[in-house]
């Protein structure tokens, strides 16, 4: 009786414990196969050898590839440690990415940190940290321009002194070699992730992520765009968090202004990992233009600096993520795996929707629609009234766009009359008037859409000036003068 009830106690301890386990267990994988010792955040080794998938997030530790008490056990020192004392601390360690567009700054982000695809960097690098903050569509947009300021400081750092072959030979985790012996690569990639950290810096890292419009009119090319952005950066960490860029960018305070007057729609977000969590504002996008806010920084350097404060996952060494096939043995898993991978980091690439600025400009009589170089060329001419900014045409054909053709009508002196039509009969009808076709100029909406406005098609009968409109005041005032209008062409998005 007594061996049955100490045989029952045994049990029900061993089931406590395993349930504790089980808590940090990934599903459906065997329990019995299954090892959890360090984890994410245990400060002992932190996110070294777990997995990430670089399509959604670099800094977000999935679970554990490779067997990091095993090699401890085994070797003792195979793990280096960079430890840092917090008097030694160094608060000076800054840089920033920065893209013309969405895409450009996330393919950026992808060539700091060395993560190839068959040759060419991806826009998939943290994608995570601008969907989180900037979830609307339009965010996306090639109007957008984006910069990431991030303020290190680091604690600590681990990484791997074995290589990889002997990585996969003799250290990965039990339940990892099981999943690669059950599982898809689909499932793999879901639960493990597409690289494995083999290098991790430990500390606290502080983030700005901004993004805003610049005028194509100021800013045209994507190297000018993301100068810009830049610029306006440095005004911006000035006033928020009292930090300078400007000497070692050698910017002037005329060219921020003329920036700052060519800018819209600027947000920006401060996020923090390590130190105080608890300071106000951070983690919400705010209204650069709007709001008056200053962030502390200085303090909570100081509240990194401290002993136990809390620590995270700030960078890792650029090119120490390893592709995850890497820890696979067999040839024929190994190539599935890397085969799902590409596919799945191709799919998850950011795609944005490129975009082109149509202005409308007045001279004597006609009105010219035309594009950013086209406008500036016209308006550094005499006589030019420059009635603004239409709106934005899509420069990719796609299902929901249909084409806006140019036409020049040559009887106007140095054939200034630029117009566009949209419909091929149209188009057609005044090719056969004597109009030249000058191909398309981009692609319009068919239907409405969110922040798009419609593209008025205006005629003046008496000067046969064909021109368009994109609000109802300007269409009022159009008709006020004795020109009729044609319809609707369709839709531009307006920003």
């Amino acid at each position: 009786m007594r061996q049955k009830i100490l045989f029952i106690l045994i049990l029900i301890l061993s089931l406590h414990s395993c349930s504790d386990i089980i808590e940090k267990l990934p599903n459906d994988l065997p329990i019995s196969n299954i090892t959890t010792r360090s984890y994410p955040g245990d400060n002992e080794y932190d996110a070294l050898g777990y997995g990430c998938d670089v399509a959604k997030d670099l800094f977000s530790a999935k679970i554990a590839v490779v067997d990091n008490d095993l090699i401890k056990e085994v070797y003792g020192d195979r793990i280096a440690r960079d430890a840092i004392s917090p008097d030694l601390v160094q608060y000076g360690s800054m840089n920033y990415t920065a893209g013309a567009t969405s895409a450009d700054y996330l393919k950026s982000a992808s060539q700091t940190k060395n993560i190839t695809f068959n040759g060419s960097y991806k826009a998939i690098s943290c994608n995570g940290s601008i969907s989180t903050y900037y979830s609307d569509s339009s965010s996306l947009n090639s109007q957008y321009s984006y910069v990431c300021f991030e303020r290190y400081i680091q604690k600590r750092a681990y990484t791997y002194s074995l290589g990889i072959e002997s990585l996969r030979k003799n250290f990965l985790t039990t339940h990892f070699k099981s999943a690669l012996n059950n599982f898809s690569p689909q499932t793999i990639v879901s639960k493990y992730g597409t690289h494995v950290y083999s290098n991790v810096k430990l500390g606290g890292k502080l983030s700005l992520l901004y993004k805003m419009a610049i005028s194509d009119l100021y800013a045209e090319t994507k190297s000018s765009k993301t100068r810009a952005i830049t610029v306006s950066l440095t005004g911006l960490l000035d006033k928020v968090l009292g930090l300078s860029l400007t000497n070692s960018l050698d910017i002037t305070e005329e060219e921020r202004q003329q920036v700052k007057q060519h800018t819209n729609s600027a947000q920006y977000v401060i996020s923090t990992i390590g130190g105080d969590n608890n300071i106000p504002m951070t983690g919400i996008v705010i209204d650069a233009e709007k709001t008056n806010y200053t962030f502390d920084s200085a303090s909570w350097e100081r509240s990194v600096g401290q002993e136990n404060t809390t620590t995270g996952l700030i960078d890792f060494t650029s090119g120490s993520l390893i592709p995850i096939w890497e820890f696979v043995d067999d040839p024929i898993k190994r190539e599935a795996l890397k085969k799902y991978v590409i596919k799945y980091i191709e799919e998850n690439e950011l795609k944005i929707d490129e975009l082109i600025p149509l202005y409308l400009i007045y001279h004597n009589g006609y009105h010219c629609l035309a594009g950013a170089r086209h406008t500036k060329e016209q308006l550094a001419k005499p006589n030019r009234v420059f009635y603004g900014f239409l709106g934005y045409l899509l420069k990719n054909p796609t299902e929901k766009a249909i084409p806006l053709y140019s036409l020049i009508n040559p009887n106007v002196p140095n054939n200034y009359d630029y117009y566009c039509i949209a419909g091929e009969g149209a188009m057609q009808q005044q090719m056969s008037a004597g109009r030249i076709y000058d191909g398309i100029f981009g692609y319009i909406l068919k239907a409405p859409d969110t922040n798009s406005v419609p593209l008025y098609c205006l005629c003046n009968p008496h000067e046969y000036d064909y021109f368009c409109v994109s609000n109802e005041d300007a269409l009022k005032r159009e008709l006020s003068k004795g020109c009729f209008q044609d319809g609707i062409y369709g839709y531009l998005y307006y920003y």
